[in-house]
């Protein structure tokens, strides 16, 4: 099953998915979203959150809440402070950055696959030991804190200034 919301039909999507359904995927686009009080969808591995107001206790909430995610695509999620992205199912993670927080952090141990891409200037913690392909657009990401890679396959940068962030892979082997 797959469903696609705005605003109008989050109050619906709540009660439906409370009510057992068998949900895998969903997408989430133009709201403001609560989390509160919100029942864990184990059932669900791919979230696309798109054009969504979202504060950091709503973020640690969404960590909690799909507990199984494979697949989180965070597109224009607006109202971040210090987001975390906590995830121990996750292979697969695009983040596309619009408020620029300072300060972005994804912890997934499983994580494959992580693109980050912004217009805005952001510091970078990244804690992926499997991760083997990763995608970093930002003008500028300093610091870039990642930790050892062992198996990083492909690495693609766009950024400004490259020399603080090629530094930042100088104890991966893998690279």
């Amino acid at each position: 099953s797959k469903i696609v919301s705005n605003w109008v039909l989050l109050m619906f999507l709540f009660v439906f998915i409370d009510s057992g359904n068998k949900l895998v995927e969903l997408e989430v686009k133009n709201a403001w979203l609560s989390v509160d009080n919100m029942n864990q969808m184990l059932m669900v591995t791919s979230l696309t959150l798109e054009s969504i107001r979202l504060d950091d206790k709503e973020l640690i909430q969404l960590n909690k809440s799909f507990p199984n995610l494979q697949v989180l695509n965070l597109i224009d999620v607006r109202g971040l402070k210090l987001p975390t992205v906590h995830l121990l199912h996750l292979k697969t993670c695009h983040w596309t950055i619009t408020d620029a927080p300072p300060f972005v952090t994804v912890l997934a141990p499983n994580l494959i696959t992580l693109t980050i891409e912004g217009k805005k200037p952001a510091a970078v913690h990244v804690e992926t030991p499997l991760l083997t392909h990763f995608h970093l657009a930002l003008p500028h990401a300093d610091p870039l804190s990642v930790e050892k890679f062992e198996n990083l396959k492909t690495v693609w940068i766009e950024a400004s200034f490259l020399y603080p962030l090629l530094v930042s892979f100088r104890y991966t082997d893998s690279v």
